[in-house]
């Protein structure tokens, strides 16, 4: 069943990020910091308030990521660590579908906090919620990935484990939280940040094309003494066609490559999904730096 929100197609998104976000955050100073992300799956701004940030704004032309970036914040903020579990993964400990993901149950314990957060998550999900199903909301609404619970838990920090969970709940108001429905590749982002995250955006632009907003958002946007996250390469995808043959030969030799070496400063190694579910064959993944 596909399903429509005021005649307006809803693209989905992921319901986890696919990178370790825990394995880059940890490199870059984000205490008391003012963030800008493009993530859609919300965890670069819960990893991001988890490391101290005090303003996160979150520009992505998909208004559902920021519609679930709340439904996130308020299951922190009203369920225990094992329900958010329940609730939000799609799958259990044994990789077994998760019957109670999306529960209508569970969901109704989200739905004070979810009102009071944000009248228009509030409203969206709690329609979706009345008219369809839950399996309905999931399939169409998300895309999930078939990763292990053991590599999402890893890859975010407040999902560790309980305490790091409790401490992400005690902290979630003291932060400053913006929306912006536009796409930073093709429109000028107003604010100045000390900290930009650009996910995966990389792999999904020509090189000159990225060379240019990156020019472009270190101009208007990266403080003096700003820092920003360039780039995250999948190593287990290298080969694979999502890479362009110029992404390959920059996966390789980042910092000495003619066209980024402006901007790449640092880079470093970060456990991929296979880390935490085999011994062998391990495989890293990549992080691009640009401090200004």
């Amino acid at each position: 069943m596909e399903i429509k929100h005021d005649n307006e197609d809803l693209l989905p998104i992921k319901s986890f990020a696919t990178e370790n976000i825990a394995g880059y955050l940890k490199y870059f100073n984000l205490h008391d910091k003012k963030i800008l992300t493009t993530d859609n799956s919300g965890d670069e701004v819960l990893n991001s308030i988890f490391y101290g940030a005090k303003d996160v704004t979150l520009c992505n032309p998909n208004i559902i990521s920021k519609y679930y970036l709340y439904l996130k914040i308020a299951g922190v903020i009203s369920l225990s660590y094992n329900e958010f579990g329940w609730f939000f993964l799609k799958y259990n400990s044994h990789m077994h579908h998760n019957n109670r993901m999306f529960s209508k149950k569970l969901y109704k314990k989200i739905t004070t906090s979810l009102k009071e957060i944000n009248n228009e998550a509030y409203y969206f999900f709690d329609e979706a919620f009345d008219t369809f199903g839950s399996k309905d909301v999931r399939n169409n609404f998300f895309i999930d990935s078939n990763y292990h619970n053991k590599a999402i838990k890893n890859f975010n920090i407040y999902l560790r484990n309980e305490n790091t969970y409790n401490k992400l709940k005690s902290i979630l108001i003291n932060t400053d939280l913006n929306f912006f429905k536009e796409d930073i590749t093709i429109t000028n982002i107003n604010g100045n940040y000390d900290t930009i995250l650009l996910s995966s955006l990389c792999t999904k632009l020509t090189l000159t094309k990225f060379i240019k907003l990156v020019k472009r958002i270190d101009l208007n946007n990266l403080n003096n003494n700003g820092e920003m996250m360039l780039g995250y390469l999948w190593n287990n995808n290298i080969y694979t066609p999502n890479y362009s043959d110029v992404w390959k030969k920059i996966y390789s030799n980042p910092m000495g490559n003619k066209y980024l070496n402006k901007y790449v400063t640092e880079f470093y190694n970060v456990s991929g999904y296979q880390n935490y579910l085999w011994e062998d064959n391990k495989r890293d993944d990549k992080v691009l730096v640009y401090r200004k």
